[in-house]
């Protein structure tokens, strides 16, 4: 029970931010627009990125508003990223490969994405969402090979958003759920409240499992 319980911590720090079977559902328009966003982010077009991937975020309308994927979804990862060179805040050489690092995660090339994603934080140190990015492909390589190692390193990543950006909700998610994978469970259940002050919603089953860790049941 206890390493499935721990798997399943790792493969949800696996879906934050990289697309999955599940990501898109019956959805496949969105996953086409989605793509294609990510594409253009890999070609430096941040407007056109941008565009595509907000049509993406739109799951329905309705006559109540417009209904969206939920922040950690890898629309909405990627949009903020789309937004962040749109508005100059990170370079056209950054962008490129911050997308193409996520492009290659999309396909399963996890080293390849990893090295991408280490140039990132070489190109822009004071970009937090690239440490966050780095560290859940640390995060999935961690599954794939069973090291702790790995978790080790996307605990310094998030870390290192950490101190650029305080309230950086995903990155306390991402980094309460690390902690999780190698059992340090109070120190998951402080960055999963935080996550959750920040405005980043987290599963409830993901917080029950933690505070029967911490509470010892």
């Amino acid at each position: 029970m206890k390493n499935r319980l721990l798997l399943s911590f790792i493969i949800f720090a696996f879906t934050c931010g990289f697309v999955t079977p599940q990501a898109f559902g019956e959805g496949l328009p969105q996953k086409i627009l989605y793509e294609q966003g990510i594409t253009a982010g890999m070609n430096k077009n941040c407007e056109q990125a941008t565009k595509l991937l907000r049509k993406a975020q739109v799951i329905r309308k309705t006559s109540h508003g417009i209904d969206k994927v939920p922040a950690g979804h890898p629309v909405s990862r990627a949009l903020v990223l789309a937004k962040d060179c749109k508005s100059g805040k990170i370079t056209k050489e950054t962008v490129e490969a911050l997308f193409t690092s996520i492009h290659e995660a999309n396909k399963n090339n996890w080293t390849l994405s990893l090295s991408l994603a280490q140039k990132v934080t070489q190109l822009a140190p004071k970009y937090a969402e690239g440490y966050v990015h780095m560290g859940s492909v640390c995060m999935k390589l961690a599954g794939l090979r069973g090291s702790t190692s790995f978790v080790k390193k996307a605990i310094k990543a998030y870390k290192s958003a950490l101190k650029i950006e305080p309230k950086n909700g995903n990155a306390h998610l991402n980094l309460g759920v690390a902690y999780a994978t190698i059992q340090q469970w109070k120190m998951a259940k402080v960055h999963l409240s935080l996550a959750t002050s920040y405005g980043v919603i987290v599963p409830t089953e993901l917080i029950a499992a933690i505070d029967s860790r911490v509470g010892g049941r």
